[in-house]
């Protein structure tokens, strides 16, 4: 790693440090974890990652803690970094084409259409 690489991850490190102290409401992880989210993901995929554990928080569900953001915000990475969405791969998981009004459909019709691809409806 270049120095100009280094600078540029140390920036990009503070960067995502504060930006967890404003979305998510307990301390953020030790500059280290980030850093090491940085050598794996794209810093948007971390910023992702992040917004996960916030919508997760912010359900009032869950007490935050920041051991807990780190293994959530890093699951979601890992997710996002493999397409593991129906609206990013454009297919359902067997690889069948999703309907072209897709982005369109609201949770129900979504959720009845998986349920059709599955074979559960007729």
């Amino acid at each position: 790693m270049t120095p100009d690489q280094m600078k540029q991850m140390a920036q990009e490190a503070a960067a995502l440090e504060e930006y967890w102290a404003l979305m998510v409401p307990c301390a953020p992880p030790p500059r280290y974890i980030i850093a090491g989210w940085l050598r794996r993901f794209a810093y948007e995929t971390v910023e992702a990652g992040i917004d996960a554990y916030n919508v997760l928080c912010s359900k009032g569900k869950h007490k935050p803690s920041t051991e807990a953001g780190i293994k959530y915000a890093s699951g979601a990475m890992w997710k996002i970094q493999r397409g593991d969405t129906f609206a990013q791969t454009q297919t359902f998981g067997d690889g069948t084409p999703l309907p072209p009004d897709w982005d369109q459909l609201d949770g129900d019709a979504k959720r009845q259409h998986i349920a059709a691809h599955r074979g559960k409806l007729q």
